[in-house]
């Protein structure tokens, strides 16, 4: 067994044992000579049976054990961890112990006592761990006891095994533990160092082993409250007022672990399809880009229907890329079909088109959103400005934009709504970002740095900045609209690399994801402390991506897998 480590006491916990004895003979009215006897003796069976060390159990005298009360013959017997119960349970599947007439029946685990010494402690990362579990134990249908007893013996793990303190860790019970699947889980730690740390050791309890370890991307928000109360004693004989008041702050942590996977199966290629949108009815509806279906989602259960809608009529040619939801219909904006937009009714998913004039002929709009009843294009290779009333089903081209961009051929790219109304359009190859007055359709720029194929959408996040989501540029453009100033310089020194992101979203822990096209890794900001972060991701070659109402991210792929899902999980 493994030597007790320094610190790690003896009685912090324990092991309930039961026992079956002959002759009616009950433990718990035991003599303390006899009791004395029982527990150096099962202290030596368990030593010569099952190679527990000194070390591993406290059982020198009678009044090291415990008789439980109420149960005849079951004792507690404090233990060095969880990982010594372990072994008691798997010495006894093979092995049959007898203590003075007594047989060990059964071998239960009892929570530790001092599970909040890490409360003062600040939990800023998280590991994903991924189990290969013996007897078929399956995580995710693990009982709240047994979540219990599987935290304890991964604190007990990480510190016998790694090296690391039991505050490493955020284990205080098993709701720390959220099971991502059969066979993995998710666990607050410290900080990156411990993550890093369990990467490196060897982990093995309840009969399990980590066979690898992730960081995910957290986020920690800490709310503090205040609250005041005011008590006013008053006495009418010598008319005394005394006021008390009583300040009390409370302060709320709350941590944000996010997971990336993926949903369903659909037709490989990229740009199969180019967008998603989120209708009133919850489900998601993707833009076609060569395929000929539109593709949904329902996020309630990651359903997906890879041929909800034929519009194979249309062909294969990158028909439509990107779209905006308004007033009951999905609206796709045309690509290489140049002036027929696709209107899906959502309410029965049956679609109509309306055609409008252009002077584009191919790769004519990338990207859109809706404003005021209206889904307005983002003229990519286009000249005029689309505008698509939802209701009418009529589209306007009547705004020329090409004197905003002289000389350039590939303009703007994506679209997203300020909080002020105004819509803001990113710059591709452009110098400027373009935007428009959705209530008088007025037009004006903000000046950006020349970069070719900079920037492939801009992100709302909470606070009320924009993010450009970073293709070639290898900084993240930052747009503030209360004053129309940008940022440059507060996220640099990301890769040279081209296409490397393409959409974005904000999801409900506040944090703007961008999703891969060239990039493996998912790209996050934190838009309060502007810190970056990545994560591996399980497919790419996503385009736009959009914000489901349980607050996961989605953007479609161009792998097999139909989605790639950005989920933040808080507690």
């Amino acid at each position: 067994m493994t030597p007790e480590r320094s610190g790690h006491t003896i009685g912090s916990l324990s092991s309930h044992l039961t026992f079956r004895c002959l002759r009616s003979k009950k433990i718990h009215e035991y003599k303390q000579g006899r009791l004395d006897k029982f527990a150096t003796t099962l202290a030596s069976q368990l030593s010569s049976t099952c190679g527990l060390a000194q070390c591993d159990l406290k059982s020198a005298v009678g009044s090291d054990i415990t008789p439980v009360s109420g149960l005849d013959n079951a004792l507690h017997i404090p233990v060095k961890n969880a990982s010594v119960v372990q072994t008691i349970e798997t010495c006894l599947d093979a092995n049959k112990i007898e203590v003075m007439q007594c047989k060990l029946k059964q071998v239960a685990y009892v929570a530790a006592g001092d599970a909040g010494v890490c409360d003062g402690t600040t939990f800023t990362a998280a590991a994903v761990m991924t189990t290969k579990c013996l007897r078929g134990q399956q995580l995710d249908q693990f009982t709240d006891a047994q979540l219990d007893k599987f935290s304890q013996q991964l604190r007990d793990a990480i510190q016998d095994d790694c090296g690391l303190d039991e505050c490493a860790l955020s284990l205080k019970d098993g709701s720390a533990v959220t099971p991502l699947s059969s066979n993995e889980f998710s666990v607050a730690a410290r900080d990156e160092g411990v993550v890093t740390a369990l990467q490196s050791c060897k982990l093995r309890f309840h009969r399990c082993k980590v066979t690898n370890v992730e960081e995910a991307m957290t986020t920690t928000t800490t709310t503090t409250t205040t609250t005041t109360t005011t008590t006013t004693t008053t006495t009418t004989t010598t008319t005394t007022t005394t006021t008390t008041t009583t300040t009390t702050t409370t302060t709320t942590t709350t941590t944000c672990t996010t997971t990336v996977t993926t949903a369903g199966t659909a037709t490989v290629g990229q740009s199969k399809w180019t967008d998603v949108m989120f209708a009133s009815n919850g489900i998601g509806y993707a833009c076609p880009g060569s395929s000929t279906y539109v593709m949904t989602i329902d996020p309630s259960d990651d359903s997906v229907n890879a041929t909800a809608i034929d519009v194979s009529a249309y062909g294969t040619n990158l028909n439509w890329y990107g779209g905006a939801f308004s007033d009951g219909y999905a609206i796709c904006v045309p690509y290489h079909l140049k002036n027929i937009a696709l209107i899906i009714d959502t309410s029965d998913n049956s679609f109509s088109t309306t055609t409008f004039s252009t002077s584009c002929s191919s790769a004519c709009y990338r990207g859109a959103a809706a404003a005021n009843g209206k889904v307005y294009g983002t003229p990519y290779r286009a000249s005029e400005l689309l505008i698509i009333d939802a209701a009418t089903g009529t589209a306007d081209t009547s705004i020329d934009v090409s004197a905003y961009a002289p000389g350039v051929t590939y303009k703007w790219i994506g679209a997203e709504v300020a909080a002020d109304g105004r819509i803001f359009m990113a710059p591709w190859n452009s110098n400027n970002v373009l935007v428009v007055d959705p209530d008088t359709n007025a037009i004006s720029t903000i000046a950006t740095p020349a970069f070719e194929k900079a920037f492939a959408d801009l992100v709302a996040a909470p606070n009320g900045l924009l993010f450009g989501v970073p293709s070639c540029a290898t900084y993240v453009l930052i747009v503030d609209p209360s004053d129309d100033s940008v940022d440059t310089t507060s996220i640099t020194g990301l890769s040279s690399s081209t296409f490397k992101w393409l959409g974005g979203a904000a999801a409900s822990d506040g944090l703007v994801y961008m999703v891969p096209s060239s990039a493996s890794t998912v790209l996050a900001v934190d838009p309060t402390t502007l810190q970056v972060m990545q994560a591996s991701s399980p497919a790419k070659y996503c385009d736009y991506a959009s914000t489901s109402d349980n607050g996961a991210v989605y953007s479609t792929t161009g792998y097999s897998s139909a989605f790639l899902v950005i989920e933040p999980t808080c507690a």
